[in-house]
């Protein structure tokens, strides 16, 4: 009876002591293990975190770097016109004020985007504008001053100066360092004037 009041007594003692030991966490980065903590305290967003407990290696907490994007955009109750002059040359949106830009330049002066790190950027542009009759407005995003043609859109204008027409595109550009983003428009004659309401071009970078 002593060695089974005995053995009682030990079995609840490591039942007491298992319940109360802390587990541990294994922290790893592809199957690879990191290290093992016992209790991982994060202030606010949790960029800065204390570790306490039994651990073993090194655990590096890199907080994300701020979203690259760039903005310009226009909303103009009187418009701005834009002379086209000649057939299949397009010709820059002129009249941008700057929105929201972060790891780029955006200039309200010469109208365009210049990219600070190079990457993989979604591209999203659009404008409301009246042409004139019987012409097809095409709009393009120009990268270096080269038409993009993945990132267009166009649209027969059939009423002269009445009917506002919405144009619209997006699509993704790989672009180096210090390339220059800009919105332009043209005509499929020779002699027109473009008037533009609301215009926005947006660069985000995705990687």
């Amino acid at each position: 009876m002593k060695k089974l009041a005995a053995l009682l007594v030990l079995l609840v003692s490591t039942l007491s002591l298992a319940a109360f030991t802390p587990r541990l966490i294994q922290l790893g980065d592809e199957g690879t293990a990191l290290g093992y903590i016992g209790q991982l305290n994060c202030v606010g967003s949790g960029i800065a975190c204390t570790i306490a407990g039994t651990r073993v290696g090194t655990i590096t907490y890199t907080a994300p770097s701020a979203m690259t994007v760039g903005e310009l955009y226009e909303s103009n109750a009187g418009g701005t016109a834009i002379a086209v002059t000649s057939t299949g040359v397009f010709y820059q949106w002129v009249s941008s004020t700057t929105g929201t830009c972060t790891g780029t330049t955006c200039s309200a002066a010469t109208d365009n985007v210049t990219i600070g790190t190079a990457g993989t950027y979604l591209v999203n542009a659009s404008m409301g504008l009246v042409g004139d009759a019987g012409k097809v407005i095409t709009m393009a995003v120009h990268v270096d001053g080269a038409e993009k043609t993945n990132c267009e859109a166009l649209r027969a204008e059939t009423t002269p100066n009445v009917a506002r027409q919405n144009l619209a595109t997006s699509c993704v550009l790989v672009l180096a360092a210090e390339a220059v983003v800009d919105l332009r428009i043209t005509e499929n004659q020779n002699i027109g004037t473009v008037t533009v309401y609301q215009a926005n071009l947006n660069v985000a970078q995705v990687r």
